[in-house]
């Protein structure tokens, strides 16, 4: 968990800021037909299921913000309340690793 919405946000946008910098995905999502059917079939598909848009781009980031960090706070109540309280663990980012 982050501290907050914004804190888990701000590290979404810099996750796809870096890979969009991969050219080689480039290269493989567009010049291969293997990898555009993975990218069409596989990506694509999780992109709406884990962050209720379409497609994830820096771009689309910036424009769908309330949306994912609403996906993100329902996605942390799911899991608190769902799981057994002797076996969930509220884990920290900013805590390190020490706790684990």
């Amino acid at each position: 968990m982050r501290e907050n919405d914004e804190v888990w946000f701000e590290s979404l946008k810099q996750h796809y800021k870096k890979e969009e910098c991969l050219y080689e995905d480039y290269l493989v999502k567009y010049l291969s037909p293997t990898g555009w059917r993975k990218y069409r079939n596989i990506r694509l598909p999780m992109d709406r299921i884990f962050y209720g848009v379409s497609e994830m781009t820096t771009k689309t980031i910036e424009e769908n913000k309330s949306i994912l960090k609403l996906k993100y706070r329902a996605h942390n109540n799911y899991v608190s309340q769902a799981a057994p309280k002797d076996k969930l663990l509220m884990f920290k980012c900013s805590d390190g690793w020490l706790p684990l």
